[in-house]
């Protein structure tokens, strides 16, 4: 079955966080370059898909690089935007051709998505390897406040008006995986335009994360220095109450 990253067009109507939310990301990105004096930034920005933060931040004079596993997206995003690179890769391990960056950027609470011990090492080495010393790295997380699913649910209709069509999404909870500490969740939609109608599956493995076991992670790793958890309303440590909050370490 097709996947709605074969779709970047209709994924950016329908997945893109408010923009009220993406402009205080954006802001908060913004302000730690200024706190460490750094101007015209180069950033690398893992998981772009459509670019919400990176585009925004490149219009700030900011020089940003873009990866994501999805080609689709990659091309979609390449056509809009001909100022920043962007390039397929995996975002487990990777390899890229480019200067050190002073930043690194993993929003729209995606990161959950590495659910394996290994490859979250290799992520991290591979974030290490691109970061210039010192630089930061930003990683929006889920708070997942409801544990682990017992059970299979559908919950989430909701209906997208296209300029040509229509796109009706939902999604499904499976029992989770406790032992393994990861959530299942699969997004499924109904695609209808006037040239073609499709539906679209995405199986989504999701870690249960909170900030005592990414302390944990994080120490166990010896190149890194974790800063803290900060809300994404107001870059305060008062995450109690927020649906996602970010994580802030640096390159050592």
């Amino acid at each position: 079955m097709p996947s709605i990253y074969d779709y970047p067009a209709i994924y950016d109507v329908i997945m893109r966080t408010s923009t009220d939310q993406i402009s205080v990301e954006i802001d908060a990105i913004d302000l730690l370059l200024r706190e460490r004096d750094i101007s015209n930034a180069r950033i690398l920005e893992i998981a772009s898909g459509t670019s919400p933060h990176g585009i925004p931040l490149s219009q700030q004079g900011h020089t940003v690089t873009g990866i994501d596993l999805s080609q689709p997206m990659i091309t979609y995003v390449q056509q809009m935007d001909t100022q920043n690179a962007y390039i397929h890769a995996d975002l487990r391990n990777f390899t890229l051709q480019t200067a050190p960056f002073d930043c690194a950027i993993f929003m729209s609470e995606t990161f959950p998505l590495i659910t394996e011990y290994d490859d979250l090492v290799n992520h991290f080495n591979a974030v290490h390897r691109h970061l210039k010393k010192g630089g930061f790295y930003l990683i929006d997380i889920d708070t997942q406040r409801s544990g682990y699913r017992h059970s299979t649910k559908t919950w989430g209709h909701q209906t997208v008006v296209l300029p040509n069509g229509h796109v009706a999404f939902w999604y499904e909870d499976h029992p989770a995986d406790w032992i393994r500490g990861i959530n299942r969740l699969t997004m499924h939609t109904n695609i209808q335009t006037q040239t073609f109608k499709t539906a679209t599956a995405d199986h989504w493995d999701i870690r249960i994360y909170n900030p005592w076991t990414l302390s944990v992670f994080i120490k166990s790793l010896n190149n890194w220095q974790l800063h803290g958890f900060y809300s994404y309303c107001d870059q305060s440590q008062n995450i109690e109450n927020d649906d996602n909050y970010y994580m802030l370490l640096s390159a050592q």
